[in-house]
């Protein structure tokens, strides 16, 4: 169980994790719509455990399939309502999906992920939850990077050592910690990924890479009160 509180430079993904039946998913709706009305832009990124052709089917003989039949793995889909991507290149780590599939959210909220070290997460055990799943001290063993647990403060008190406590049925005090823990994380940030691994950078290269490159966009015609920035450049 993590006692101290991490979270990756620079982004702003946090996950809410349970056993089934724990609340996560409610909790984590009612956060992302309390952000949603402070202003602050969401996203959200689930993990599940189905396979994507049983979430996604494709027609026998539709364009989709005949893609994956001709051994292509990366296809993506895009309807006029959203997208659908085939990728084989996971599982990545939550930290780097937040990253390459949300680029403009300030908070990416995640629903899953246990064993993801790159990202912290909320360990959420409802007070009217089913406990025939597993204890709050079990799921703490199994959750890597665990920042906070939202459960009942009577009950959780003895399983949590240096951790914040939340209670889960006030989810605006849950929003503010969120909040508070994520927002200074990103900005004002200069983030850093080189083939897919999260590059740490100490604060004079941060400083020295935001203002040249502040600078020159600035130049640039089209970027009067631009607020954020995504360039991907290789080098060979």
């Amino acid at each position: 169980m993590a006692t101290t509180i991490s979270v990756p430079q620079g982004w702003s993904c946090l996950a809410f994790v349970g056993w089934h039946d724990s609340g996560k998913t409610t909790l984590l709706r009612a956060v992302a719509r309390i952000l949603r009305s402070r202003g602050r832009r969401v996203a959200v990124l689930k993990s599940t455990k189905h396979r994507t052709e049983e979430l996604f089917p494709h027609r026998p003989g539709s364009d989709t399939a005949l893609f994956l039949d001709d051994g292509l793995r990366d296809v993506a889909v895009a309807a006029s309502d959203g997208v659908v991507l085939e990728t084989e290149r996971g599982p990545l780590p939550a930290s780097q999906l937040a990253f390459r599939l949300f680029p403009y959210a300030e908070v990416v909220l995640a629903e899953g992920f246990k064993g993801d070290a790159s990202i912290p997460k909320i360990a959420v055990m409802h007070p009217g939850a089913p406990r025939e799943h597993g204890t709050l001290e079990e799921l703490l063993a199994a959750a890597e990077n665990v920042v906070a647990v939202a459960a009942d403060p009577a009950t959780a008190s003895g399983a949590v050592e240096g951790l914040p406590i939340l209670d889960p049925t006030d989810p605006e005090a849950v929003a503010s910690f969120v909040e508070g823990l994520i927002i200074p994380q990103v900005e004002e940030a200069v983030t850093l990924w080189a083939d897919g691994r999260e590059i740490p950078l100490n604060r004079f290269v941060k400083a020295a890479l935001q203002g040249t490159l502040k600078g020159f966009i600035g130049t640039l015609r089209g970027t009067e009160g631009v607020k954020e920035a995504v360039i991907r450049v290789r080098l060979r």
